[in-house]
């Protein structure tokens, strides 16, 4: 019987984007930076493509991995080519880690659904 074995990336952004919804509330999201292999790597800086995306990041209790917390704007949009978050870091191979932020396109209507009538 086959066996297959997943060896994760060194350095694993889960999830590898943030979908921004069509909503008029604040929206919060969280980015894992998950580290496997054995040494910690240090954020040096978190640069953002547009100033109204806050973050913050904390140390998981590994001490090698973190937690990135992304907080948009009521009714923040993306442009068409989406936002970014770029994380620089002081590791040799993941000097830069980009976290692409982009508008979760609308959900399709169902086949044969009509859009509401106003009353």
């Amino acid at each position: 019987m086959p066996v297959k074995l997943y060896m994760p990336p060194r350095i694993e952004v889960k999830p590898s984007n943030v979908l921004v919804s069509a909503s008029s509330a604040i929206q919060q999201a969280s980015v894992s930076i998950v580290n496997s292999g054995e040494t910690a790597i240090n954020i040096l800086e978190i640069k953002k493509s547009r100033p109204e995306i806050q973050t913050q990041f904390y140390p998981e209790p590994d001490g090698r991995s973190y937690k990135l917390q992304v907080t948009l704007p009521a009714g923040f949009r993306t442009p068409m080519e989406g936002d970014r978050i770029t994380i620089r870091t002081d590791d040799e191979d993941y000097q830069e880690i980009v976290i692409p932020v982009r508008t979760n396109p609308a959900a399709p209507r169902p086949l044969g659904m009509a859009p509401a009538r106003p009353r």
